[in-house]
C-alpha cells in the first residue's frame, strides 16, 4: 500500500514537470517486486533443502584442541577453588 501510494505521488508529481520524479516512478515498483520476492522466500524457504558441510579435518582438530582447552582451564580453576577453600 505504501509502495502504491509513493508510486501514485511520484507520477503526478513527474507528470506536472518535476524531471526528478520520473526516477522514483520507476523505483516504487521496484521496491514491490523486491519485497513480494522477499516475502515470497520467507514463507517457502525449505531448511531440510539445505546440506550441511561436513567440517573438515582442521575443522577438526581445531575444535578438540579448543574442547581440550577449556577441560584444561575449567580443571585449573576448579584446582584453584578447592585450594582456596571455595568448594
Amino acid at each position: 500500500m505504501i509502495c502504491a501510494t509513493g508510486f501514485v505521488i511520484e507520477l503526478q508529481r513527474a507528470l506536472s514537470g518535476n524531471t526528478l520524479s520520473w526516477a522514483y516512478v520507476a523505483q516504487w515498483p521496484i521496491f514491490v517486486v523486491a519485497g513480494v520476492y522477499l516475502w515470497w522466500r520467507l514463507l517457502h524457504d525449505d531448511p531440510t533443502k539445505r546440506r550441511p558441510s561436513a567440517p573438515s579435518p582442521e575443522e577438526d582438530a581445531n575444535r578438540e584442541a579448543w574442547n581440550r582447552y577449556l577441560a584444561d582451564l575449567h580443571a585449573s580453576e576448579e584446582a584453584t577453588k578447592q585450594r582456596r577453600g571455595n568448594t
